[in-house]
């Protein structure tokens, strides 16, 4: 399994629901997308963590879109030494995700591993490791969970002509790709996806019917989790 991202964690032989580790994302698309994720790359494989976003009250609540970055950070802060499970919450390689990990107070900074880890809250973080031909992303710091997708699948559209649409921040002014394609394509690097119901669209009905193969980038976000889980079952 280990040539696929995986590792031979405890966890896969946790048959209690309430005991498996939990991997807490910023926001209900990130979750589904990780998630397909898994299923596509193990399809005879049981996920041995639950990815959820990080809504406090995702069960009764099921279509708000509460969360995002600082509740996720507050989230992990809040963990105490009590906690009956692991938590592990990725953020975004973005100005915000990065500013939200260096302020997860109390948590060790583990640079070698690019985390912060709490052992005592069985607890860990990170932003989301850059996969290979989207550098110049994290350079930008615009890496969010869509661009491990190929331009082609980003610019899918479902079959009323809905997906995602970006935008680019030139100074203070935003152009929108539907106003100025030729400029945005310039700037390829510096687009942010627009939160106007195409993520959810593209979360949901577009990445699912994707092949197997443009999952491969997502390797590399398993690999980071089991890797952390293993160092924390060795404390819990």
């Amino acid at each position: 399994m280990r040539e696929k991202g995986l590792r031979r964690i405890r966890s896969f032989d946790e048959s209690s629901i309430d005991k498996k580790p939990r991997i807490y994302t910023e926001g209900m698309t990130d979750a589904l997308i990780l998630n397909t994720a898994w299923k596509k790359l193990y399809p005879e494989i049981d996920c041995p963590f639950i990815i959820k976003d990080c809504h406090p009250t995702r069960k009764t609540s099921p279509e708000t879109t509460i969360g995002g970055v600082d509740v996720l950070k507050n989230q992990l802060i809040n963990l105490n030494e009590e906690a009956q499970f692991i938590s592990v919450g990725i953020f975004d390689r973005d100005d915000a995700g990065l500013n939200a990990l260096n302020n997860v107070k109390d948590y060790e900074v583990d640079a070698e591993n690019e985390w912060r880890i709490s052992l005592p809250r069985k607890a860990g973080c990170f932003t989301l490791p850059v996969p290979v031909g989207r550098e110049k992303y994290e350079a930008s710091k615009k890496l969010s969970i869509e661009f491990y997708f190929n331009d082609e699948v980003l610019s899918s559209k479902n079959k009323d002509g809905k997906g995602l649409s970006f935008s680019i921040y030139l100074g203070k002014r935003e152009i929108r790709e539907h106003d100025d394609p030729e400029t945005v394509l310039k700037y390829t690097e510096e687009r942010v996806i627009k939160d106007d119901g195409g993520k959810m669209t593209f979360a949901k009905e577009i990445v699912p019917a994707l092949e197997t193969n443009h999952f491969e980038p997502f390797i590399i976000v398993f690999e980071k989790i089991s890797k952390l889980i293993e160092i924390l079952e060795l404390t819990s």
